[in-house]
């Protein structure tokens, strides 16, 4: 993954409130992945144009975190890095 390349969820994917649970659950076909705090502002973040380099620093965690919770979301098919 390119840490400079803007990256987006697929559009299967939705970020939701999880009210019964009080956190942010990201939800894909027949699936759910319930994200602590960390994990939700990197999706948020997500489709706004940054990279993951950028969006290590909007929120404050090492470019290393963030690279590896995207990498994790692309290998799960629900992340993709805008074209060059």
């Amino acid at each position: 993954m390119n840490v400079d390349r803007p990256v987006r969820l697929v559009p299967w994917a939705r970020l939701k409130a999880d009210r019964v649970r009080g956190g942010d659950v990201l939800l894909y076909p027949e699936k759910a992945l319930y994200l602590n705090p960390t994990a939700a502002a990197i999706v948020r973040l997500c489709g706004t144009g940054l990279g993951a380099g950028a969006i290590a620093a909007r929120i404050g965690v090492g470019t290393d975190e963030a690279l590896a919770f995207l990498g994790e979301l692309a290998q799960r098919g629900l992340l993709e890095e805008d074209p060059p």
